[in-house]
């Protein structure tokens, strides 16, 4: 492949790949220490949002790194807050290390195990919605409809393994920690 095909094929992909993550508009008025301080407020790294402000560059405007920094720096006091570690680890976000204290990992780990077992919770919820209505088609099926003794037996050994697997299911969502505030959907 010759050089101008590779640049005209590095370019398209560069068109296709999407937009940049900051406009010309944010560009033009060049409120570096607000956008800074936005990009602290929801986590960005350093590094990151230096790739997203350096994307300027591309409109022959180059941006003012030392207000950056300062906005982001403020933006971090925002986001590494207690509360907003519990918040995100309870949403399931990933926690970035970015706020490097261990009442923040902490927080942010309470926030995900909770996250954690709801999600549990809703699986096993789900499953046993499921193992229910395969349970009421089995049985409806062995009592209505005329079947061979091989048809018979696998319906019975599909409904005693969808038994077995509804027994564990519930052993095992009465083994997980009560959260409060939740309302289980399954109740049987």
């Amino acid at each position: 492949m010759n050089r101008v095909s590779l640049t005209l094929g590095m370019a398209l992909i560069a068109l296709l790949s999407g937009c940049s993550s900051i406009s010309q508009q944010q560009c033009d008025r060049g409120d570096w220490f607000d956008i800074g301080f936005d990009h602290g407020r929801d986590g960005y790294s350093l590094s990151r949002g230096k790739d997203i402000i350096y994307e300027c560059l591309e409109y022959s405007i180059r941006p003012n790194l030392a207000d950056y920094q300062r906005g982001h720096k403020e933006g971090l006091k925002d986001y590494c807050q207690s509360e907003n570690a519990f918040q995100l680890g309870l949403r399931g976000e990933r926690y970035n290390g970015i706020c490097g204290t261990e009442e923040f990992r902490i927080a942010w780990q309470q926030g995900y195990d909770r996250y954690t077992l709801t999600q549990r919770r809703y699986e096993i919820n789900s499953r046993l919605n499921a193992i229910d209505s395969q349970l009421k088609n089995i049985s409806y099926r062995l009592y209505t409809e005329e079947l061979d003794s091989s048809q018979r037996k696998e319906l019975l050994h599909q409904r005693h393994r969808l038994e077995h697997e509804q027994d564990d299911l519930r052993q095992e969502r009465a083994l997980l920690p009560v959260i409060p505030g939740s309302s289980p959907v399954y109740r049987r």
